[in-house]
């Protein structure tokens, strides 16, 4: 019988994708949501639809770092997620908190939009200037309250879909031998370094 190709990735290396996969879902529908809320940009389809394909480039790029940050310490053994309970603990804190200000973040990024009709950037930082100020003028124009219920209940969602796939991985046996994990490994981290450092065009993408 064929073995399937993905089962025969270390367990590490299963799961970092599987994870990285999940978040880059969750942004892909963050994205959605952004453009269904506010439809009134005066964009053509052709104009939407580039826009979210620069998105998603972009979501890859933090795809593969998350899946990198994953990988990389995984790949020895006292920080191994599937070598101990602890191990396992302390990673699923770690993403559970990595959720909570990812959907932290999005969330105010998509109220930014609602007020300055721009998206979240550096300026927000001026708002630090005078935090009781900022405080005062957010908490009297967004339902603070609920937003933060509904970023808590979220990023539960997301960390219990991270603890899932980690259940899931970790049920099926570690059948890879040391030469196929090395491979393995090495042409992950190519590839993630590829797609976050790479060139999609003529120009590259950037950051700023």
């Amino acid at each position: 019988m064929k073995k399937n190709r993905f089962q025969t990735l270390p367990q590490v290396a299963r799961w970092s994708i599987v994870v990285g996969l999940i978040f880059f879902l969750a942004m892909t529908l963050m994205r959605l949501a952004t453009y269904f809320f506010f439809p009134n940009q005066g964009l053509e389809l052709h104009g939407v639809w580039k826009a979210l394909l620069l998105g998603a480039r972009y979501d890859l790029r933090i795809m593969s770092v998350l899946i990198l940050l994953i990988l990389i310490p995984g790949a020895f053994t006292p920080l191994n997620p599937f070598t101990g309970k602890l191990q396992k603990k302390i990673w699923l804190v770690v993403l559970g908190v990595i959720s909570f200000l990812f959907i932290f973040f999005y969330t105010i990024d998509f109220a930014h939009f609602s007020y300055l009709n721009q998206r979240l950037n550096a300026s927000v930082l001026n708002y630090l200037a005078d935090v009781k100020i900022s405080f005062t003028m957010a908490w009297e124009s967004y339902p603070i309250l609920r937003l933060l219920v509904i970023v808590l209940l979220i990023a539960f969602l997301l960390s219990r879909l991270v603890s899932w796939a980690y259940k899931k991985i970790g049920a099926r046996p570690e059948i890879s031998s040391r030469k196929h994990t090395i491979i393995s490994f090495s042409v992950m981290i190519l590839v993630c370094g590829f797609m976050i450092f790479g060139r999609f065009n003529q120009y590259p993408l950037r950051w700023s």
